[in-house]
Parts: structure tokens; C-alpha cells; sequence
């Protein structure tokens, strides 16, 4: 095989496992078939111009790969797939003082069996005790831990 042969199976698997690294991680389908074609590209280089050219090319190989993966990493390649946003959700956090047992209020939407109900004027993520409630039904609290409230439809 000619030396441009070689330099290209090693550049197409220097392609793929760069790829491979930066934007499929996890598939390591293009990363294998990378490495073999690098190591077809090694081999052919050895066994076609001899010990001496196949370590020159080993050693360039493995500074090109090192090189650009280093650059890629340091490159901020990483930040582009990255998601930056802040998950802003909290747990349904109330005053435990204000929703007492027996507090009366309206489903807002429907209660399969959880959903949101109105004590108040506030809105809160509320379960029920397993049946299913219309939106706009009038309900009670019927229990109140640290972040659920259970309620009941009023019949």
C-alpha cells in the first residue's frame, strides 16, 4: 500500500474517533471502527516500508491523536453539547400552619389522582385518596405531611 493509502486510513481513523469522542459518546461503534482502521493503517505502514518507517509513523500517529485530543478538550468543544441552564423546580413547599385538615378549596385541574388545587388564593400539587376528581370540584384536605396534601372531593 503507498504511503498516501496509509496516511489516510490513519487520518479517516483519527476522524471517527474524534468524532467518536466529542460527538457520539457512548457508541462505540465509530471509536472500533476508528482504532481499526488506525491499526490496518499501522500495520500496512510496518509491514509495507519496514521497522524503522512503521515506529516514525507510530509516533506521529500517537502525537497527532494525543494533540488533538487535548485540543479538542481544551478547545471548550465540551461546552457546545453542554446544557447550562439551572433546574429552577422546588418541591411543593407550604406553611403547614395555613392548609390544616378540614380546609376547604377547588381542584383546578383534574385529580388522576394528582394535580393542582387552590386553597385560598394559592395553588398547590395535591393527591388525592385514590379516586379521581373533576376540575372545579369543591375538595377538603384530609391529610398534610412535610411536602403532600391529600384531599377528598366534598360530596
Amino acid at each position: 500500500m503507498t504511503l498516501t493509502g496509509i496516511i489516510l486510513l490513519l487520518l479517516l481513523g483519527l476522524l471517527l474517533l474524534m468524532v467518536e469522542i466529542l460527538v457520539l459518546p457512548g457508541t462505540t461503534v465509530l471509536g472500533v471502527i476508528g482504532g481499526i482502521l488506525m491499526l490496518v493503517g499501522l500495520w500496512f505502514a510496518f509491514a509495507g516500508y519496514g521497522t524503522t518507517t512503521g515506529l516514525y509513523v507510530l509516533g506521529i500517529t500517537s502525537a497527532i491523536t494525543l494533540g488533538a485530543v487535548i485540543l479538542a478538550f481544551r478547545a471548550g468543544t465540551w461546552n457546545r453539547f453542554t446544557l447550562h441552564k439551572k433546574l429552577k423546580g422546588q418541591v411543593n413547599t407550604f406553611d403547614e400552619s395555613l392548609l390544616q385538615v378540614g380546609t376547604t378549596g377547588v381542584a383546578v385541574s383534574r385529580l388522576a389522582p394528582m394535580g393542582k388545587a387552590e386553597f385560598g388564593g394559592e395553588y398547590y400539587e395535591v393527591t388525592t385518596t385514590g379516586q379521581y376528581v373533576d376540575p372545579l370540584t369543591k375538595i377538603t384536605i384530609v391529610a398534610v405531611t412535610k411536602s403532600q396534601i391529600t384531599v377528598k372531593p366534598i360530596i
